[in-house]
């Protein structure tokens, strides 16, 4: 892989890497502000709430993405409109922890998350022109496997900035990326307006929103091996959205499952989790680049059961072993999954058909969370574990009935 080749590419992917530190760093600095605050409770909820709304307007913002016709103007107001939020946040930062002020953070944080959003969809067809389809899962293996790393470091960075610097300055921080972010793309504008035009729905063609989930969804169907890759996708990761508070209930009914200590085993998981996915972004562009998607999922599904039989049998190190190659070959699927829907998907429709997946794997996570919360208040956690192992088998099931479909 080249890299100077594809330099206005990683130049737009520096430009995103500078925000995600300064969000990260600013999130991380509001949940300690919080805790400040007399009404803890309230400010957690508040904060808590915030950060997943923005996921019921990702379509929305997608949509409106898909009707700009300027692009990379509209990503570059967008850059600038979050850099004056976060400069109004940190001068509430200022002022003795309130609610009202965590309330006006909230509500600033919001509508950040949401301008996010707007811009990530205006970016995505641009990415399309930028990435040629050849190298594609390569240089989106690469980008991701750097995320990933990137946000353990960014992680470390946030927590030592907040005990030496204050949370006005951690906010101002964070703005000053958002202006970083602006003026190089401010500077890369010109080469991007030559290497990508984005067609768009002329104004007399234009539907409303409701008309163009219904047409986004119908381009789903159309698409070959959509249905069955994102039902595929949507159980791996309600699997992997369970695992935490499984673990939990499992060292809750038997302590000895505990590898040193519950905390530990928590974060030992968390961690294996990064770690591997990362590896699997790797190994994706190196030694398993030839691997076609499909023995990639076949292998996944594959392991799920034995996840699940692995936690009826009490056997720890088993668990973490099938976690670990679960999550390099969700690593692995990543990039081939985001290429292929990057070939596929028209591109004048990128950003509501990206959100509505985004959206659609979300809702999964959540349904998988509260059905796993509902059974365990209700049925002993081994009936739990028999419930998932067969859900599970018929994950399997239903790929050996639909592997002819996912097929290269």
């Amino acid at each position: 892989m080249n890299l100077k080749k594809h330099k206005l590419y990683f130049a737009t992917f520096f430009t995103d890497m500078l925000s995600n530190f300064g969000d990260t760093v600013y999130s991380l600095a509001l949940m300690n502000y919080v805790l400040l605050v007399p009404q803890k409770e309230q400010a957690i909820a508040l904060v808590s709430i915030s950060e997943s709304l923005p996921i019921l307007f990702s379509i929305l913002m997608g949509y409106w993405a898909d009707q700009k016709e300027k692009k990379v103007d509209w990503i570059l107001y967008s850059q600038i409109s979050r850099f004056a939020l976060y400069l109004l946040a940190g001068f509430l930062l200022q002022f003795d922890p309130a609610l009202i002020l965590v309330l006006a953070l909230v509500g600033i944080n919001f509508f950040s998350d949401l301008v996010g959003k707007f811009e990530n969809s205006l970016f995505l067809p641009l990415k399309v022109q930028l990435l040629p389809p050849e190298e594609r899962e390569t240089l989106l293996a690469t980008t991701q496997g750097i995320e990933a790393s990137s946000s353990i470091v960014f992680q470390f960075i946030g927590a030592a900035l907040i005990s030496w610097i204050s949370y006005s300055q951690l906010a101002f921080l964070n703005a000053t990326t958002f202006l970083l972010a602006a003026l190089l793309t401010l500077y890369l504008r010109p080469h991007l307006l030559r290497r990508a035009t984005v067609p768009v729905t002329h104004s007399e063609e234009k539907q409303g929103l409701i008309s163009s989930i219904k047409e986004a969804l119908q381009q789903m169907k159309q698409t070959p091996k959509m249905i069955p890759l994102l039902s595929i996708l949507a159980s791996i990761n309600g699997i992997f959205s369970i695992l935490i508070p499984l673990i939990l209930a499992t060292i809750a009914s038997n302590p000895d499952f505990a590898i040193l200590s519950a905390a530990s085993t928590v974060a030992g998981v968390s961690v294996i989790l990064g770690i591997s996915s990362i590896l699997g972004n790797i190994l994706i562009s190196t030694l398993f680049k030839n691997l076609s998607l499909l023995h990639i999922i076949q292998a996944t599904c594959l392991l799920a059961p034995l996840l699940f039989l692995s936690f009826l049998s009490q056997l720890p190190s088993l668990v973490i072993l099938c976690i670990f190659f679960m999550g390099i070959l969700m690593g692995c699927i990543q990039p081939k999954v985001s290429a292929y829907f990057m070939s596929h998907l028209p591109i004048e429709q990128l950003g509501i058909l990206s959100s509505s997946i985004s959206t659609l794997l979300q809702a999964t996570i959540l349904v998988s969370q509260l059905l796993f919360s509902g059974l365990l208040l209700s049925l002993p956690l081994s009936w739990i574990l028999f419930l998932f192992l067969a859900l599970a088998i018929s994950l399997n099931v239903f790929l050996l009935h639909n592997r002819q479909k996912l097929k290269d």
